[in-house]
């Protein structure tokens, strides 16, 4: 619903990423392999400007976790653009 701009999302993140991290702690380098993971999935299968706003909200979702939980300022980490062979191949 997020992406789409549907009203009703009611999610509580942080309580639940909490918990998780109560159990395990989060490190940055964790927060830095999800993002990585989020975008080539997105780039793998879409493009356009919902797929934009998925990698914008992943974003602000990690940098308010990383805030919140780890008390760091997180910022995504640069990742590599696929070469031209890459897109052809998709």
């Amino acid at each position: 619903r997020v992406l789409l701009d549907e009203p009703g999302y009611a999610g509580f993140i942080l309580a639940a990423h909490r918990h998780v991290h109560d159990i395990e702690p989060f490190r940055v380098e964790l927060f830095d392999r999800w993002y990585a993971l989020w975008v080539q999935t997105i780039d793998g299968g879409w493009s356009g400007p919902v797929a934009d706003r998925a990698k914008r909200h992943a974003e602000r979702i990690g940098a308010s976790l990383a805030r919140h939980l780890l008390d760091a300022d997180w910022r995504p980490p640069a990742l590599p653009q696929p070469t031209a062979v890459e897109r052809t191949i998709r």
